[in-house]
């Protein structure tokens, strides 16, 4: 049976509200589900960039088991820190391990500053990877003449452009949060309502993770041991290149006449 919430100004709760268990639940299902198809997807491309969404995955899913844990057990501060860890510390470390564990207002603060300093530069190189973005649709356009394989390609940037919008929007929604130091009305009013945590953090990362499932990139790429791939037209332009130069040492090279000038 899952134990009561604790009283809100009882020093060992360390939530300002009492967590859904039956939303933790939902969310921590979802996650799995997404990232086990993931891991699916990973062995079934044989696809190095994989990584990268199952280790995402694997972090929210661990965060709502973290979050589930703090509710049915009455010693919170153990279980309320892997849950910081694992759903904000992913982008900075050091400032999620200073706010979550801190026990003086200097040290929260720091951890704040550091925090939010992290999430900043992962907007900057989520904008620079945005712009690549338009420069290799312009590339995609003007080099691959076959329409088929030119519309695929600007599917996945689409996809991949609204999954970056996703995180984004989570991102200003960290950023707003802990620009405000602790005990302003934005932090407070945000810090006492749960749906916030749902609604601008969790849904958003998972209908990114969820999209990469549906639209999987490894779909339109080739297998490579590297773990890149090349176009379908980059194999046949490559192909005929090796066919040429192994034709070309086995019989020389084709003399042609030599035309006489007047």
């Amino acid at each position: 049976m899952l134990a009561k919430c604790l009283p809100i100004d009882d020093p060992a709760n360390q939530w300002k509200y009492c967590p859904s268990v039956p939303a933790a639940f939902i969310l921590f299902v979802l996650f799995a589900c997404t990232t086990l198809f993931h891991i699916f997807q990973a062995f079934r491309y044989r696809k190095a960039f994989c990584w990268v969404l199952i280790m995402g995955g694997l972090w929210e899913t661990l965060s709502f088991a973290s979050r589930i844990a703090s509710h049915t057990v009455q010693a919170r501060r153990g279980s309320m820190t892997l849950h910081f860890f694992c759903s904000s510390s992913r982008h900075y470390s050091v400032g999620g391990g200073l706010l979550s564990l801190s026990k003086t207002a200097k040290t929260a603060n720091l951890g704040l500053h550091v925090y939010t300093g992290g999430v900043i530069f992962q907007q900057l190189l989520i904008i620079c990877f945005l712009a690549l973005t338009v420069k290799f649709k312009s590339l995609l356009r003007r080099d691959v003449s076959d329409r088929g394989t030119r519309q695929q390609g600007v599917v996945m940037i689409r996809v991949l452009r609204f999954s970056l919008l996703l995180i984004t929007f989570r991102i200003l929604f960290r950023i707003v949060e802990f620009s405000f130091s602790q005990g302003t009305s934005v932090n407070q009013y945000i810090n006492h309502h749960e749906f916030f945590v749902y609604v601008f953090d969790a849904v958003p990362m998972f209908f990114a993770l969820l999209l990469m499932n549906v639209w999987h990139p490894g779909k339109k790429l080739n297998d490579d041991a590297k773990g890149y791939s090349r176009s379908q037209s980059e194999d046949t332009v490559l192909q005929t290149y090796a066919y040429a130069r192994s034709t070309i040492s086995q019989y020389g090279a084709p003399q042609y006449p030599q035309i006489e000038r007047r």
